[in-house]
């Protein structure tokens, strides 16, 4: 008598159709061995039904698990969007996501600058939310390297909305959200050793502003006392150079002016030598026409 091995036992060989032989991941695998039966037939269409997207009573056949690929981007087209009727920016910049990078018309990947146009969007809480989802799309789905600058940009979006619990959060496992790069003055404010996060390279102000006030006062005047005397050097500067252009402009119009006086001068110099050629050539013509006169009439 021949004993069934273990490896047999083991074995969904004879368990299940051969076409199910390289099936992977599939729930409930035993469901689609039956689907012809009448009872899981009619469990399957009305499955279907509910799915919705088929304009005819549905079934799939046997030799199938998953849905086929059409039927699932007729499904995915005809489908409302979840998030209906956008009323903040952020809302309509979800929209607009959805519909370039994660549906079947899209074929573009999401950049770097596409979250940080998401997280300078942020307006209210649920917009945050909003972020932090399309942050575990580039993340987990698309596998995008995040900048050197966005988790500055992401406390940033935090601090707008009252929630720097979100930001505490992501520094302590910022390795897991693909926060590469955390500068030393974000660390420091969020473990409280210091009020500031980033100084603005254009006008010197510390912030957040509101925890800075008096820091910024001081910077303010500061920089309006150095803009006054600066404005003073300034004015000084363009005194300087307004006498200088007004001197200059007048050495050039004495200069410009004795040029045309020796132009003129020279001009009548010029006049006064053609004036003599001419009357020096109207002489010479008048003797010799005189003499050539005169040898004709004794001639004559």
């Amino acid at each position: 008598m021949l004993c069934a091995s273990q490896v047999l036992l083991a074995s969904l060989r004879y368990r299940r159709p051969y076409w199910m032989l390289f099936l992977k991941g599939a729930d409930n695998w035993k469901i689609y061995t039956v689907i012809q039966q009448p009872d899981h037939q009619r469990t399957e269409m009305l499955y279907q039904a509910w799915l919705g997207g088929l304009d005819r009573p549905y079934v799939r056949p046997k030799c199938m698990a998953h849905q086929p690929v059409w039927l699932s981007k007729k499904r995915h087209a005809l489908q409302k969007a979840r998030l209906e009727g956008p009323e903040t920016s952020m809302e309509k910049y979800v929209l607009e996501w959805y519909k370039r990078f994660h549906s079947f018309e899209g074929t573009e990947r999401p950049t770097i600058e596409d979250l940080h146009i998401a997280f300078d969007l942020v307006e209210r809480p649920l917009d945050l939310s909003y972020a932090c989802q399309l942050l575990n799309q580039c993340r987990n789905h698309y596998y995008v390297r995040l900048g050197d600058d966005s988790f500055e940009i992401f406390l940033e979006a935090c601090l707008r909305v009252d929630r720097k619990d979100c930001a505490s959060y992501a520094l302590e496992h910022a390795d897991a959200l693909g926060f590469w790069n955390v500068s030393d003055n974000c660390r420091r404010y969020l473990t409280g050793e210091q009020t500031w996060y980033r100084r603005s390279p254009v006008d010197l102000l510390y912030y957040p502003l509101e925890e800075n006030a008096e820091r910024n006062a001081a910077v303010t005047s500061g920089a309006a006392a150095s803009a006054t005397i600066a404005s003073d050097k300034v004015g000084a500067q363009e005194r300087v150079a307004e006498a200088t252009q007004t001197g200059a402009t007048t050495l050039a119009a004495e200069a410009s002016a004795e040029a045309e006086a020796e132009g003129d001068v020279e001009a009548t110099d010029d006049e006064i030598a053609r004036l003599q050629a001419e009357l020096e050539a109207l002489e010479e013509e008048m003797s010799t026409g005189g003499g050539e006169g005169n040898g004709g009439k004794y001639r004559r």
